[in-house]
């Protein structure tokens, strides 16, 4: 397949939780995409301050942007994958609530995996540190990774994915708390190899505080999880793992991470 032959529809996933404060600029940040063809399912995951209200302006003026409900607050991995039944696109991506893309994003990445046929890619990324809007950071991750790579720590920003569900068929998020992104990435990279980073530099990542990844107890615990429950590996091997994932956590991670002057 290449981009010319083809323009794929892409379904991009955002789970949205009482983030009526940080929503609508990830919302105009997909709707600025140079590459129109897309559905934006937004999935309010219960959310109790003004988030619906807000995204039922957004999807009254907008086709595109398809709004679904949890019953109550489930979690990240609940209210994508409820997105994730409901995608209609070739291509998925997500982008969380608190995020936001520059213009170019699904166009150059659309571009990238059609030319080199890519089925999951993931890309650098900018970091905004809370309360810090005029501190820029670049977190630059492996150019290409492998499923044994990917047991040893997690380079994939999350709203920096887009996977082809056309070649490699759908998977779900494991009903975690915290990492069932990463636990997704997993299950992909068991379905193929060919997985690399796009060019360039265009999610924005607003780093918030006393975000779920922040307890590092509970962070431990889910990790280990991941290993044993989700992955089904033995004690030495999740031991193995486990090390170099904390290795890759505080080292290798923070050697990716560079000061940039301005993000444009």
């Amino acid at each position: 397949m290449t981009f010319k032959d083809e323009h794929p529809c892409v379904s991009v996933v955002t789970a949205a939780f009482n983030c009526e404060k940080t929503i609508r600029r990830c919302l105009e940040s997909v709707q600025r995409q140079t590459f129109s063809n897309w559905e934006h399912i937004v999935v309010d995951d219960g959310s109790t301050d003004g988030t619906a209200a807000l995204l039922a302006d957004f999807a009254r003026s907008d086709s595109r942007i398809r709004v679904l409900r949890t019953a109550r607050n489930g979690g990240a991995a609940v209210a994508r994958n409820q997105a994730l039944k409901e995608a209609r696109g070739r291509f998925i991506a997500f982008i969380d609530a608190d995020d936001e893309w520059l213009p170019e994003k699904l166009e150059t990445q659309i571009r990238f995996m059609a030319e080199n046929d890519v089925h999951f890619s993931y890309g650098a990324y900018f970091i905004v540190p809370p309360g810090q809007e005029g501190r820029r950071l670049v977190f630059t991750p492996p150019g290409s990774l492998t499923y044994r790579d990917l047991l040893k720590g997690c380079p994939v920003g999350c709203s920096s994915v887009v996977f082809d569900r056309g070649a490699i068929g759908i998977e779900y998020m494991p009903h975690l708390r915290r990492g069932q992104d990463w636990a997704l990435w997993l299950k992909l990279a068991r379905r193929t190899d060919r997985i690399a980073a796009y060019p360039g530099v265009h999610v924005i990542y607003h780093r918030s505080k006393g975000s779920l990844s922040s307890g590092k107890l509970k962070k431990i615990a889910d990790v280990w999880g991941v290993y044993k429950r989700c992955e089904n590996l033995g004690t030495l091997p999740s031991l193995k793992y486990f090390a170099c994932h904390a290795y890759y956590r505080l080292v290798r991670k923070r050697e990716r991470i560079a000061y940039v002057s301005n993000y444009e």
